[in-house]
């Protein structure tokens, strides 16, 4: 694998979804283009991107790489980022509620190769990028253990990026 030019996918998905994350840097770039519509796409009246599998998310965490680097090598150090933060957030979570090191690392390791994983690799890096969720639940279960304002604010925000990543989970 060339990493600046090939993929870490192996399905048209994946194409897709680079798509996303180019159009995701012309939309804020290009003052007559619009976010959640786009006229490259069934051409000439357009099509909306609220039902597309268009992460904004992701498309704002790769928008500054894309000013330096390719967008191949862009979308591969985003599913490097998901793999690694996706498993360091449940260990995390997992290690707060059983404060067993062993376990939690054997969470966030299995949670990292999982087939559910291993299996949306091939082009989903939405769907790869779990770890927005599981912050939102740790937070939750915070929030429900402690009830505070700041942690209710803080299980919304991390609520509304697992959405604004994809509302597919």
């Amino acid at each position: 694998l060339n990493f600046d030019s090939g993929l870490m996918a192996s399905s048209e998905d994946a194409l897709q979804n680079m798509w996303g994350l180019w159009w995701f840097k012309q939309a804020l770039t290009n003052q007559s283009l619009e976010l959640w519509f786009t006229n490259y796409l069934i051409a000439p009246q357009g099509a909306s991107l609220y039902t597309h599998a268009f992460s904004p998310l992701n498309g704002a965490l790769a928008y500054p790489s894309l000013h330096f680097t390719t967008l191949a090598k862009t979308y591969n150090i985003l599913t490097l980022f998901h793999a690694v933060a996706s498993g360091l957030a449940l260990f995390g979570f997992a290690l707060s509620l059983t404060k067993s090191y062993k376990a939690s690392l054997l969470a966030g390791f299995w949670l990292t190769i999982s087939p559910f994983r291993m299996g949306h690799s091939r082009g989903h890096i939405e769907m790869m990028a779990m770890e927005w969720l599981i912050l939102f639940a740790w937070s939750y279960w915070n929030l429900l253990k402690d009830p505070t304002f700041k942690k209710a604010i803080l299980a919304a925000l991390l609520l509304r990026l697992a959405l604004f990543n994809t509302p597919y989970h």
